[in-house]
């Protein structure tokens, strides 16, 4: 007869394949018993409706180790599934590796999950694609102090976080791996009772990239390939608003820096007789920044006329544009 579910061949998969598929597993996975006395093991993989190219992997790397995995939509949970006589020789159990430090020294040892970096970046890559977020959005820069938790680069945030409610040994495992690669490179969320969760600061981010997690890790992938659309979200946002603002401010009059280069003064010569009052100007905002002073259009043609009116009478202003004064031989 045929055999229906082959044992599994690990061997058959790279350490770091065995990692991957081991902290996907730790995170998202769960081992049961069936047949009559317990005598078939089934892996089941639960992950999210649209996180189907982490079911393909799993399903390849599962295929590869001799078993016959099936993929399917259940209630909304994207299940891979597969069986076998032997796989809890390769799945460990979980509760024993949170309970028993010795089990989980074994463990992490028997995978080579404590020295090399390849199969170490892998077990937290399948981790972070099963109980981890890495979201980019739209955000503008604030002062570090209050966002410690964000890595805010040219007008968007990144947020990677990691989170564990049962097993808090992979929360202890994946900062300390982060930590080795860039000291103070993650932190707390938040710890409340058995839920606790860890960001990566921006340097863990870049030493995480560098050690080569977007290889494995979908969502991490999924985030660095949303960062160049919300750029150019971002441009168009800052096009539309500085259209906006030109024609908030052509209503209004016309900038104090433009006047000064249609009447060839200094911009400080202009901001000096406002500031004395006898020139009138009204302060445009430009989101966080201070703004524009806008001088109205009947202080604009009565400012143009008194300047031409001195000039014909030979007064030479003191403050005039460097590239004038240049051209006159002053500078």
């Amino acid at each position: 007869m045929p055999i229906i579910n082959p044992p599994m061949n690990p061997e058959a998969l790279t350490q770091a394949e065995r990692g991957y598929l081991l902290g996907l597993y730790l995170t998202d996975g769960y081992l049961s018993k069936e047949g009559k006395n317990g005598s078939r093991m089934k892996i089941h993989y639960y992950l999210q409706p649209n996180e189907g190219e982490i079911a393909d992997r799993v399903a390849s790397l599962l295929v590869r180790a001799s078993l016959k995995p099936h993929v399917h939509l259940h209630r909304n949970t994207l299940l891979v599934t597969a069986n076998s006589g032997n796989l809890d020789l390769f799945f460990p159990n979980k509760n024993a590796l949170q309970e028993d430090t010795s089990a989980r020294a074994r463990f992490f040892e028997a995978n080579n999950l404590l020295i090399c970096l390849g199969n170490r970046i892998a077990f937290c890559a399948g981790l972070l694609d099963g109980d981890g977020s890495c979201k980019a959005r739209l955000g503008k820069p604030r002062p570090a102090k209050k966002n410690r938790n964000l890595s805010r680069i040219g007008g968007y945030s990144v947020w990677w976080s990691f989170y564990q409610i049962k097993y808090p040994f992979l929360i202890d495992y994946f900062r300390d791996f982060a930590e080795s690669l860039a000291p103070n490179s993650s932190g707390f969320a938040y710890r409340k009772g058995a839920l606790e969760a860890i960001y990566f600061r921006k340097r863990g981010m870049e030493a995480l990239l560098e050690a080569g997690i977007a290889n494995w890790s979908w969502k991490v992938r999924k985030c660095a390939e949303s960062i160049p659309k919300l750029i150019e979200e971002r441009r168009k946002v800052r096009e539309m608003e500085s259209l906006e603002r030109a024609a908030r401010i052509g209503r209004i009059g016309m900038k104090l820096a433009n006047v000064a280069k249609m009447l060839t003064l200094q911009k400080r010569l202009l901001v000096k007789w406002h500031k004395r009052g006898s020139l009138r100007a009204t302060l445009v905002p430009e989101g966080t920044n201070i703004g524009y002073l806008v001088i109205p259009w009947e202080e604009v043609e009565r400012l143009k006329a008194r300047v031409e009116a001195r000039r014909q009478r030979g007064f030479e202003y003191l403050y005039e544009p460097r590239e004038e004064a240049k051209r006159n031989g002053k500078v």
